[in-house]
């Protein structure tokens, strides 16, 4: 900037170069806002499909909850039976 001592002077030129600063630092930012938008949809994409995964579990291990009790079911009712035919 054009400051001489005594008075303050802002020339035209003086703005311009302030302005194409402000232009570029709001280029970079958008630029960087653009890249966390980006990022931030494949995190939604991989926290739906953490999702799933995270559902499929519980369902095979409620699943795996249930064949334990029958096939637990199954041997008491088996050990029962061969039990009582040494008796």
């Amino acid at each position: 900037m054009s400051i001489s001592e005594g008075d303050a002077r802002i020339t035209i030129a003086d703005l311009f170069r302030v302005m194409s600063d402000i232009q570029a630092n709001l280029a970079k930012a958008l630029t960087k806002l653009e890249v966390i938008d980006a990022r931030n949809v494949n995190a939604d994409e991989r926290h739906r499909d953490f999702e799933q995964r995270i559902r499929k579990l519980e369902s095979a291990k409620a699943k795996m909850a249930g064949v334990a009790a029958t096939v637990g079911t199954i041997a008491g009712i088996l050990s029962g039976y061969f039990a009582s035919l040494h008796h």
